[in-house]
C-alpha cells in the first residue's frame, strides 16, 4: 500500500464520518437527494436523519479503518472488513429510505 492509498482512504472515511454526523446527529437531511427523503413525514424525519446519519457513519469508520487495519496487522485483512462495512451500512441506509420513503429514488410526492 502506498501511502496516497493510505491518506486517500483515510480522508475519504474522515468526509463520509463527517457527514454523516451532520446527517444523523444535527439533523441536516438536505445532505440527501431529495428523492431519498422526498415522501417522509415531518415526525419522521428525526428518526429517519438519526438511522441514516447510524449507517454513513458504519460506511465511514468502515472506509477510515481499512489502511489502519492492513498497517497494523501487515495483511490487506483491512480491506475485507472494510467492504463488510461499507456493505452493511449501506444496506441499512437503503433499508431506512425504503421504510420511511416507501420508495428508494421518490420521482415524486404521494
Amino acid at each position: 500500500m502506498t501511502i496516497g492509498e493510505f491518506v486517500g482512504e483515510l480522508l475519504i472515511g474522515l468526509l463520509l464520518i463527517c457527514t454523516s454526523y451532520q446527517i444523523g446527529w444535527k439533523e441536516n437531511i438536505s445532505l440527501l437527494h431529495s428523492y431519498h427523503w422526498r415522501n417522509i413525514s415531518q415526525e419522521d424525519r428525526k428518526p429517519f436523519a438519526q438511522k441514516m446519519g447510524v449507517g454513513g457513519m458504519i460506511v465511514g469508520l468502515g472506509i477510515f479503518g481499512m489502511p489502519i487495519l492492513n498497517w497494523l496487522l501487515g495483511h490487506e485483512i483491512g480491506y475485507y472488513l472494510g467492504l463488510a462495512a461499507v456493505l452493511v451500512g449501506c444496506v441499512f441506509m437503503g433499508y431506512t429510505v425504503i421504510r420511511y420513503n416507501g420508495f428508494l429514488f421518490a420521482p415524486r410526492k404521494k
